[in-house]
């Protein structure tokens, strides 16, 4: 069957469901319950009526079912469509593509538009529900419904505005071909209202930086202070430092290197609505952009990373859990903090610290302004970064007269840190 034919057969299910008449009054029914959270659930029911019952008999028990499950076409909702198209096009994706999609879906889209008819959604509401979530984030913009939404998500700009529609535009294409709809609400929407320049993390000062450190030192939490310095003095992404390993360092021609080719990804389990932190998956996969970078480190941060213990390789090994997270996927009796984890342990020290609204995110931000602040050329920059345009640096970070080589950023950054 091809992949339209079978979306459509999903969808008559979903709007009348399916009857097999198994003879001697038995039926066989099948019927799809609408779930908020887009996870497309299919009852199936066998209803004995006797073999005395006509069909009219066999239509009103039908009706019956369905009103027991609350199930009308009537209530076909956006987050019946995108749990049909999760349904129909999940299998055609990687594992990170699902957990990025299914992120999106169950702590976005759903809880602030699912609750819509989807035969009533315009794209005007799209467009008001785009503009609402780069502001408040509270209900959808488009009522006056706070519907499910029961805790903030980060600021929301034009680059994830296309994100969320890169979601929603094919989910109501599958409907529309399928018959649902008679159009794509989502094709008229004008995404050059939504401009990409969004306002980037600013770069901390190198006072709050010193702050950070000697606060997390005074703790006495090496393992924290090992944290924070190697995201400070190297601008990895606060998944990459948590999925940083013992083999990950060495020294080569006597010049300490930090290899970096993974990163920790925590996502929704794909059955429901779980929270980070409770009950949410983690796995561990290739960095951001899929390529593995060699970093030159400072002498005093290879010395504080080799002087931790790892457990099964783990830098930053998790010795709170007894059980791994779930869909964790690595090996081994022991497993790393999530990096929410480390989040929440640098809002402690920012409380502690009194500095206001930093983001651990911002030491990343900040390392790679010094370093172009200080004169080091944008294309060996780009390098350390991560990032594969060096136009990503010039727009974002800073400018400055510039300077060459890696290890001369290494002892940079230990030299303006201390």
């Amino acid at each position: 069957m091809r992949r339209h034919d079978a979306l459509r057969s999903t969808i008559r299910i979903m709007q009348d469901g399916t009857i097999d008449d198994r003879g001697n009054g038995t039926i066989s029914v099948r019927l799809y319950v609408p779930s908020p959270w887009g996870e497309p659930k299919r009852v199936r029911r066998t209803l004995r009526l006797g073999p005395d019952a006509t069909d009219d008999d066999k239509r009103a028990a039908v009706d019956a079912l369905k009103t027991e499950l609350g199930i009308t076409a009537a209530e076909a909702t956006v987050a019946t469509v995108l749990g049909a198209y999760w349904t129909e096009n999940y299998d055609r994706w990687g594992q990170r593509e699902q957990a990025s999609i299914r992120t999106i879906i169950d702590q976005i889209l759903i809880p602030h538009l699912g609750h819509h008819p989807a035969a009533a959604l315009t794209f005007a509401h799209l467009e008001t529900f785009y503009r609402h979530m780069q502001r408040d984030r509270v209900g959808c913009g488009i009522c006056a419904t706070n519907h499910h939404v029961n805790r903030p998500i980060k600021n929301i700009g034009g680059g994830y505005i296309r994100r969320l529609h890169g979601i929603i535009n094919p989910a109501f294409a599958d409907a529309q071909r399928a018959g649902w709809r008679t159009d794509n609400p989502a094709a008229l929407v004008r995404l050059r209202r939504f401009p990409l320049n969004a306002e980037p993390t600013p770069a901390l000062p190198l006072a709050a930086i010193k702050a950070y450190l000697a606060h997390a030192s005074e703790l006495d939490d090496q393992r924290l202070y090992a944290h924070l310095r190697l995201s400070a003095y190297t601008g990895a992404r606060p998944g990459e430092t948590a999925a940083l390993q013992r083999d990950d360092f060495a020294l080569v021609n006597g010049q300490p290197r930090l290899t970096i080719s993974r990163a920790l990804s925590e996502f929704p389990r794909l059955g429901g609505p779980y929270p980070y932190g409770q009950g949410s998956g983690m796995i561990v996969k290739g960095t951001k952009t899929g390529d593995e970078r060699v970093l030159s480190i400072d002498r005093d941060t290879y010395n504080l990373a080799l002087s931790l213990d790892y457990p099964d390789g783990w830098l930053f090994y998790d010795d709170v859990s007894e059980t791994p997270p779930p869909e964790w996927n690595g090996s081994g009796d022991h497993w790393p903090h999530r990096p929410r984890w480390w989040t929440r342990r640098f809002y402690e020290l920012r409380d502690r610290a009194g500095s206001g609204d930093h983001q651990l995110r911002a030491l990343r931000h900040s390392h790679f302004t010094q370093l172009l602040d200080g004169g080091f050329r944008p294309g060996r920059v780009k390098e350390r970064s991560g990032h594969r345009q060096e136009a990503t640096l010039t727009n974002v970070y800073a400018h400055g007269t510039y300077a060459s080589d890696d290890a001369d950023m290494a002892a940079y950054i230990a030299r303006i840190l201390g």
